[in-house]
């Protein structure tokens, strides 16, 4: 009798495992791994950034609140890793008979409920010493307070690089449970909101992204629409203007006219660009939506989502996912990034 063989798992093996767990994906050490991630796909050598809305923000500023108009809430301090601030009044009334509760979790649990809404409270359980600093006003029970992103930085690729907003009025907000399958997202607009790295992505010479995103204000007036700023060619990347069509610069010198998406961009799509010296081609959950030969790569220093940074064109949507290659994937290598997006958000359908 042949005694059985006992499979040792690979040091890559258990690290997908443990990838896996951090997702809440489940996988067995008893068969191959399938499904991975970007990192595990490219390596941080290639995939230049990656960044999620769960990891990496800092909070800080001015949360702003849904509903109606209520006091304007500051924070004393910022909250890092923790991006997932909601503040929620119970009850109507003044400062000091209102009562409130807050999350830091994603609304998993309330730290505290039913807290009275004194000048200052500190939020108990962060990692480090916030103050919520509570105006004389009339607080009402539909006052919902998102935390605003001050920076985003890249948790996951293995690189170091961040997207910033120092202007308190220009900070997107991370919104509780906005994103696709509950999970949270980040949201632009409706007025100039943007965030901005330092690094400077303009050596790059070919290039590919995914970013899981949905425009709310599809069809915005003035043609705002603006949802990122990567490419040279001087125009705002307009996704989409006001006729309905797609104009996109990312990674190229000369913006692309792609025609109107399908399907609608309203609801969260993953939106995939490709840009090298003989191709730019986008693709919408999977699906070419536009594609051409003709192309000069042309990458920026001091790229930008959001908006194009001048206040012209920005959009109204949230963004949930992101990250981008310093070259163009070989096919397996973007059939598995939409295996890890496909597992991590069900509800968009991926080809």
């Amino acid at each position: 009798m042949q005694p059985s063989l006992i499979h040792v798992p690979s040091h890559r093996e258990v690290d997908d495992v443990l990838r896996c767990m951090h997702l809440g994906i489940g996988l067995s050490l008893d068969v191959p791994p399938t499904l991975p991630t970007p990192r595990s796909i490219l390596g941080s050598g290639v995939l230049s950034t990656w960044m999620r809305e769960d990891l990496g923000v800092t909070l800080g500023g001015t949360p702003r609140a849904s509903g109606t108009i209520p006091p304007a809430v500051t924070l004393t301090g910022t909250l890092t890793g923790v991006p997932d601030l909601y503040l929620k009044i119970d009850g109507a009334g003044a400062r000091g008979t209102a009562t409130f509760r807050w999350s830091l979790d994603d609304g998993a649990t309330f730290v505290a409920t039913s807290v009275l809404t004194a000048a200052t409270v500190t939020l108990s359980g962060a990692a480090s010493a916030v103050i919520v600093n509570f105006p004389v006003g009339a607080y009402l029970t539909d006052n919902i307070y998102n935390g605003a992103i001050a920076t985003w930085s890249d948790q996951l690729s293995g690189n170091t690089i961040s997207f910033v907003q120092g202007n308190v009025a220009k900070q997107p907000l991370h919104t509780y449970q906005g994103g696709p399958n509950s999970h949270g997202c980040i949201h632009f607009g409706p007025t100039d909101t943007w965030l901005q790295t330092a690094h400077d992505f303009s050596a790059l010479t070919a290039g590919e992204c995914f970013i899981v995103f949905r425009d709310t204000n599809e069809v915005a007036v003035n043609g705002n629409n603006c949802l990122w700023d990567f490419g040279s060619s001087g125009s705002a990347s307009v996704i989409p203007f006001s006729d309905g069509n797609i104009y996109d610069d990312w990674g190229t010198d000369t913006r692309k006219s792609t025609g109107n998406p399908t399907p609608s961009i309203a609801s969260y799509v993953a939106y995939n660009v490709i840009s090298t010296s003989s191709e730019w081609t986008s693709l919408i959950d999977g699906t070419q939506h536009f594609t051409t030969a003709t192309n000069t790569p042309g990458f920026l220093a001091g790229c930008i989502i959001g908006g194009d940074g001048g206040g012209v064109s920005f959009i109204e949507g949230d963004v949930v996912d992101f990250f981008m290659a310093n070259r163009k994937m070989a096919t397996a290598e973007r059939n598995g990034c939409k295996q890890y997006l496909r597992g991590r958000y069900p509800a968009i359908t991926i080809a």
